[in-house]
């Protein structure tokens, strides 16, 4: 059975959230937006006829293991938007506790808080603040990586910037 429509509303109001991150994240404009993380780079639709599938890339927070990658994450927007969270997924790899290590599904209690008067753009700053202080937002998606960084932060810390330095983009 395929999925249902989404409805007008959320059609529109995925549309004003894509121009604003857009606009936010144009290097054309350079829009300053203070609601708009800074670790957010740029914004594009996986396909221009889907407007409920997106491609973002971050930069990893400074003072993280991360902190010299870019990272590509696919967001998708259910057709019941803002009322539940969008699903994301890592396309790049990266080693953290909330990221699965194969398919980069990012551990959806890290939405557990999610409300519709939220954006995808604070669904993404969630993000960059789970990348920022692993430690402190403890999902269990990989188990090896949460176990490293509860026995051994450093060597945590290490293999998460060496597979930042191999897999990570660049701008």
């Amino acid at each position: 059975m395929a999925a249902p429509p989404p409805a007008p509303l959320a059609v529109k109001r995925v549309q004003k959230e894509f121009k604003v991150l857009a606009e936010a994240t144009s290097a054309a404009t350079g829009a300053a937006n203070p609601t708009i993380a800074p670790e957010i780079k740029s914004v594009r639709l996986v396909s221009d006829s889907n407007i409920f599938s997106w491609n973002v890339t971050i930069a990893g927070p400074s003072g993280s293991p991360y902190e010299h990658g870019f990272f590509r994450i696919v967001v998708d927007i259910s057709a019941d938007y803002p009322h539940r969270a969008p699903t994301m997924a890592f396309a790049t790899r990266l080693w953290h506790p909330g990221v699965d290590f194969t398919s980069g599904k990012i551990c959806e209690a890290i939405f557990s808080e999610w409300a519709p008067t939220m954006t995808i753009a604070d669904a993404l700053s969630l993000v960059v603040d789970v990348l920022r202080s692993p430690k402190e937002h403890r999902q269990e998606v990989n188990l090896e990586a949460l176990e490293q960084l509860e026995k051994d932060p450093a060597g945590f810390n290490k293999k998460a910037a060496s597979l930042t330095a191999q897999h990570a983009l660049s701008l």
